[in-house]
């Protein structure tokens, strides 16, 4: 059970001692939440949740303005979030929100604080970017008022901003989030791993503005922390090694980029051992080094391999297995292969005949497939 839904449990508890002693409706709405609470912690959530949706429904009766109605649809959110039903959480949460907001219900800001983030998680999580970022940005006031303006809290929304705008493309707003993550870190804890791991997300992000001297340069200094603090072969050192080789690899400068790539591929396979999907990346971007110089080669059994992984860990619509199969394909086109080019792809489009793909990854297969004879 996470802190929030501990914390929001001795809230609800406290609460519901208060109400015992009322009409017979609150004993019964009481002895309800008292019992989704006990069932919450011994980890049965599903009489935990019969018994939160009981009480909610009961409290409901109490009218709009009654906080006992508040209590229910919090506990019930958080329990929701506990069992993974994002959509029905979400729809708790925005309507515990709008109470707090208007109606004038007095509840502790950090709980506020949390409901706004975890909607802001829930939209990350739903691929919603711009819904997240803009509750990212809803919260921050409040975790500077009461945590602090170099609070941890404030980098992390900062950071989560960050990743937010990446995917949303959104690249100016999300450097500027992870400067101020940076910043913080730089003050609490300087030199530190976490001040690496903000300079290889910056560095990251100045490559997507293709600001490559920039870029290269935040990720040697990320590099140069982790290689003091961290153990030889470590995860985060090989991080460095793919993010300094991608840089070279968007400029174009392949031979740069497989140099490295190899430098670090046997410590990538040590490091993500238990992470094929990570090592299945690792390996498309230093087949799209091959690929970028022409050499078809060295490229196919790469992405070969890294499909082979991908197929069995990944969800269907994840985007990356359709950029494996596109260049895959399109490596088989070029090197004479039509026949292989056009199986791939088939292959693909069977495999994601019953998934949600988004139609950016589908139609990348389908531009190949097109051009097969």
């Amino acid at each position: 059970m996470n802190i929030a839904v501990r914390h929001t449990l001795l809230y609800v508890l406290a609460v519901c001692t208060f109400y015992t002693a009322g009409s017979a409706l609150a004993d019964s709405w009481g002895t309800l939440m008292s019992g989704a609470c006990r069932a919450e912690k011994a980890h049965k959530l599903d009489e935990s949740q019969k018994l939160y949706e009981a009480a909610l429904k009961q409290a409901e009766a109490f009218g709009e303005g009654d906080p006992r109605l508040l209590l229910s649809i919090k506990g019930l959110a958080d329990l929701y979030i506990e069992r993974g039903v994002r959509d029905k959480s979400e729809k708790l949460y925005l309507r515990y929100l709008k109470m707090v907001e208007h109606l004038d219900y007095v509840t502790h800001p950090m709980d506020q604080l949390k409901t706004i983030l975890m909607l802001g998680l829930i939209s990350r999580e739903e691929g919603r970017m711009s819904d997240s970022i803009r509750y990212c940005r809803k919260a921050l006031p409040l975790a500077k008022e009461y945590l602090g303006e170099n609070s941890e809290q404030v980098a992390n929304i900062n950071a989560q901003i960050g990743i937010c705008c990446y995917f949303a493309k959104r690249y100016g707003e999300g450097i500027a989030a992870v400067k101020e993550t940076l910043r913080i870190h730089q003050i609490n804890q300087p030199n530190s791993l976490q001040v690496a791991n903000d300079l290889a997300q910056l560095a990251g992000l100045y490559g997507d503005t293709h600001n490559f001297a920039q870029a290269d340069a935040l990720g040697r200094q990320a590099m140069t922390i982790r290689l003091k603090l961290c153990k030889p072969g470590d995860v985060l050192i090989v991080r460095s090694i793919e993010g300094l080789a991608i840089n070279k690899g968007n400029q174009h400068k392949n031979d740069e980029a497989i140099e490295i790539f190899n430098s670090g591929y046997h410590m990538a396979e040590r490091a993500f051992g238990k992470d094929p999907c990570s090592m299945s990346i690792y390996m498309i971007e230093l087949a799209s080094a091959y690929r970028g110089k022409g050499d078809y080669s060295k490229a196919i059994p790469l992405y070969e391999k890294a499909l082979a992984i991908q197929k069995k860990v990944l969800s269907r619509k994840d985007s990356t297995i359709a950029r494996s199969v596109s260049e895959l394909a399109d490596c088989y086109l070029k090197s004479g292969n039509p026949t292989s080019a056009r199986r791939v792809c088939e292959d693909y489009l069977k495999f994601v005949s019953n998934a949600k793909v988004s139609d950016e990854a589908l139609s990348k297969v389908k531009k190949i497939l097109d051009k097969c004879p």
